[in-house]
């Protein structure tokens, strides 16, 4: 595997490349490329929300003090060793003590300059929470069986850039992979904690587009792989005792992600070619109910007290031939 350093401008074709964040957030392949990103914004929404966050077709430029700054991206940056470089804010309050927001003109313009040369700003007391975020995750990968090797052997922020069969140029950011296991490992943190139900959603919601993408692009560099390459997410939490979950998809996940990535990469295509990005459909429609809803609403029918304190009335009034108050 070759890897090739890349610092400006578009990629000259297919390969495994290091680059700033910023370069490969701006897309540098020779078209407009498919990201996971963008795909889940196809499947999710639609096909022109995809266009307006496109860089290289609808989204508009941003600006760099609106950047997102969270302690997740600090703590990715530590746990792999790649990113944008961190800069702890060195502003004091009036005691001489570290500041604790950016509330403070030093403090905002201190932020602002290190946003202006590409780093991450990170305030001392959120950089204590990513190093415990990132201890707590080095720990429990190491008594994690089958993932030792996790953010220690292999390669961090790695690109891969790809012409995809469909036809279009496809695009992934690997947090972490390692060559000798033919494995990605993927950091999330969360505030919503590590259900079941929880992280389920999340896979539902996009992870699982994510997963394919990323497994399809390694392939189509390394077909010798196909077959063999295991992905992972290691989920951890951002408050305390930020507690860590190694999760792999099950097959049927990883069938349907494969079907909505598939499905986004051909809108994709299609929109390429005409120009044209359909919106939602100009017609009235009705929204069909989550297929939760109704089995969560049975299943409260039968156990919740409510119910049973009421049930006789209930379903008296829920019969056409119930009597009316006035009758009664």
């Amino acid at each position: 595997m070759r890897i090739i350093e890349h610092t400006e401008g578009k990629v000259s074709g297919p390969g495994f490349y290091r680059m700033p964040a910023a370069l490969y957030h701006a897309d540098p392949c020779p078209e407009p490329s498919l990201s996971s990103s963008i795909a889940r914004t196809i499947v999710e929404q639609t096909e022109r929300h995809a266009h307006a966050a496109h860089p290289r077709l609808g989204a508009e430029a941003e600006d760099p003090k609106k950047r997102k700054l969270d302690t997740g991206s600090v703590a990715h940056e530590l746990l792999t060793g790649q990113g944008r470089g961190i800069h702890v804010i060195t502003a004091t309050d009036k005691g001489g003590e570290p500041v604790t927001t950016y509330q403070s003109k030093a403090a905002q313009a201190e932020r602002d300059d290190a946003i202006a040369r590409g780093e991450t700003p990170v305030l001392p007391c959120d950089l204590e929470r990513a190093e415990k975020i990132v201890a707590a995750v080095q720990q429990r990968l190491q008594t994690t069986r089958g993932a030792e090797r996790a953010f220690v052997h292999g390669e961090g922020e790695l690109a891969l850039i790809w012409r995809d069969r469909t036809g279009i140029w496809g695009r992934a950011l690997l947090d972490w992979f390692d060559l000798d296991t033919a494995t990605i490992d993927d950091l999330k943190t969360t505030s919503a904690g590590l259900s079941d139900r929880t992280l389920a959603t999340r896979i539902a919601e996009g992870l699982d587009i994510q997963e394919a993408w990323y497994r399809r692009g390694l392939a189509h560099l390394m077909p010798e792989l196909s077959g063999r390459i295991r992905f992972r997410f290691v989920f951890v939490e951002a408050d305390a005792p930020h507690e860590v979950r190694v999760v792999p998809l099950t097959g049927s996940q990883q069938y349907l992600g494969e079907r909505r990535m598939i499905a986004a990469a051909v809108a994709f295509r299609e929109c390429l070619k005409s120009g044209v990005w359909p919106g939602y459909p100009e017609e009235v429609s009705p929204v069909e109910p989550a297929s939760w809803a109704e089995a969560r609403w049975e299943a409260r029918e039968i156990s919740d007290p409510l119910f049973r304190r009421y049930g006789a009335q209930i379903s008296l009034a829920l019969s056409p031939y119930s009597p009316t108050e006035d009758a009664a």
